[in-house]
């Protein structure tokens, strides 16, 4: 009877061993889920910042269009009178040095 009640012995001791080994690797489960969740929000939110930068990029690049633009217009603009300023310059130059 004593071989019996080992070979049982043994096999509750090996059927705890399972169980506690099942537990472990479910709890190891749980938690790589849990980790996934959080991966999967923050690469959400990460997603979420780019386009919101993306977007300002586009913004900015838009205004610096259009500021280059109206710089242009005013350098159009600007430009004959910086020249005639420079020929007056000149002329007066030239009438003092006669």
């Amino acid at each position: 009877m004593s071989q019996i009640e080992q070979a049982v012995n043994e096999a509750v001791g090996h059927d705890h061993e399972l169980k506690n080994e099942g537990d472990r690797h479910q709890q190891r489960i749980t938690t790589n889920t849990e980790r996934i969740a959080e991966l999967e929000t923050l690469i959400k939110n990460s997603h979420t910042q780019i386009a919101g930068s993306q977007e300002k990029i586009r913004i900015q690049e838009h205004d610096l269009a259009r500021l280059n633009a109206e710089y242009e217009q005013i350098d159009a603009v600007s430009r004959p009178s910086r020249q005639s300023c420079r020929s007056n310059r000149r002329r007066s130059g030239n009438s003092m040095a006669s």
